[in-house]
């Protein structure tokens, strides 16, 4: 499947790194060498971003930009690959390095133009951390190990808590 081979290095340290820990590397490692065939990458997130804007207080926002009822966010697709470059930034530098941290600033910057509710917030980390697995799942890839889960889980709550969303929930 995917180049397993290719796969088994990284395999071998993710089994070796401790995922409450070194998380950056852990979800680095399985995004570039699990999921780094951009085209797998980018459908598993874009499925995720189809998962949220069902959700109508999240859509209501994205259809009318926060800006009024004639207003529209219209660009799906660039707004679909900005996030993904954004999501690389943080993927290829850690949550908790300067860059990292940029980063998220910018993606703060960009959703404080809009009404999002921390409820909303939370759901949508919740999608960004179950989504892509359950994606996976469903063409056959293999799933997560239960330290690569920990390690998702981790690294998208220090993303989380680094936005300064509130009541994330403390295991996976």
């Amino acid at each position: 499947m995917f180049g397993m081979r290719r796969y088994r290095w990284a395999r071998e340290e993710i089994a070796r790194l401790d995922p409450a820990v070194d998380y950056d590397r852990i979800n680095r490692l399985v995004a570039e060498a699990r999921f780094g065939w951009p085209p797998i990458a980018a459908s598993f997130y874009t499925v995720t971003f189809v998962r949220q804007a069902a959700v109508p207080s999240i859509a209501r926002i994205l259809h009318r930009g926060g800006g009024g009822p004639s207003s529209r966010l219209d660009d799906v697709r660039k707004r679909n690959d900005d996030t993904l470059v954004i999501f690389g930034e943080i993927f290829s530098n850690g949550a908790a390095s300067a860059r990292g941290r940029e980063t998220i600033a910018r993606l703060q910057e960009i959703h404080g133009l809009f009404p999002i509710t921390q409820d909303d917030y939370r759901y949508t980390l919740c999608t960004i951390i179950d989504e892509p697995e359950r994606s996976a799942g469903v063409i056959g890839y293999r799933s997560m190990s239960a330290a690569e889960d920990e390690a998702r889980f981790r690294f998208w709550i220090a993303v989380g808590e680094e936005m300064g969303i509130t009541d994330l929930p403390a295991t996976y």
